[in-house]
């Protein structure tokens, strides 16, 4: 059972007499340890490591890379259509002359 002694406020929320804050990870009350504000709008978490860790997992999302052929060479800078990987990245065919074939 919760016992309402006043307010709670913090993050830029304050939340009315008798409603108590949970985290939004485990849900976990106010009461049981304090909540800490997040720099995601409206979102509290407690001070767990897994619901820290779990809040920033959902804060980001996966992208895909994809070469439209507009890239430019490590070296030079310059634009390049035909891509040499080597193991800075890729060059074009006009700087690969400056490295040296190793053996694997």
């Amino acid at each position: 059972m919760t016992t309402t002694t006043g307010y709670y406020q913090g993050g830029g929320q304050l939340w009315d007499y008798g409603e108590v804050p949970e985290c939004d990870i485990c849900g976990s009350s106010a009461d049981d340890g304090g909540l800490r504000a997040t720099n995601t709008s409206g979102v509290n978490i407690c001070f767990k490591d897994k619901c820290a860790v779990k809040h920033c997992d959902n804060q980001f999302e996966e992208i895909e890379l994809v070469d439209d052929g507009n890239a430019f060479c490590e070296d030079c800078s310059e634009p390049y259509k035909a891509v040499v990987k080597v193991s800075d990245g890729s060059i074009c065919e006009d700087c690969l002359s400056t490295y040296e074939e190793v053996d694997a």
